[in-house]
């Protein structure tokens, strides 16, 4: 098992971070519970979590689904914002994508990216 890890980067533009190791639904709503006090989060309202090489999840769906239900009734603090998912990682690349296409109603934009390059380009978007 491996220490699940946030690194954040130092970006101006946007709130940056890499996770990896074991990941948690529960260690992910903590996190994003406390990025809302963040100042670059609350100035940019954007961000970009890049799955490092050694991320893994129990069981993506469900953490998935765990974290959307959270998010939607926190739906108030990510009104406005875009969120990008940078991973190399086919599964999580393709659980990203079906969670797109199954997303409905949302007041905040989500993305997913294979290169870090293309998620910057399109956070720092008008």
């Amino acid at each position: 098992m491996v220490p699940f890890t946030i690194q954040q980067h130092e970006e101006v533009d946007f709130y940056y971070v890499t996770f990896n190791g074991d990941a948690t639904a529960e260690a992910l709503i903590d996190w994003m519970h406390d990025l809302m006090e963040d100042e670059t989060y609350r100035r940019t309202q954007r961000i970009a979590i890049e799955a490092g090489p050694e991320i893994s999840m129990q069981s993506p769906i469900f953490n998935l689904r765990r974290i959307e239900q959270w998010a939607r009734s926190h739906e108030q603090l990510f009104t406005g914002s875009r969120w990008a998912v940078v991973t190399t990682s086919q599964l999580y690349f393709g659980i990203t994508r079906m969670y797109l296409a199954w997303r409905h109603d949302a007041t905040y934009e989500l993305g997913v990216f294979r290169e870090m390059s293309d998620a910057a380009s399109w956070l720092t978007r008008p």
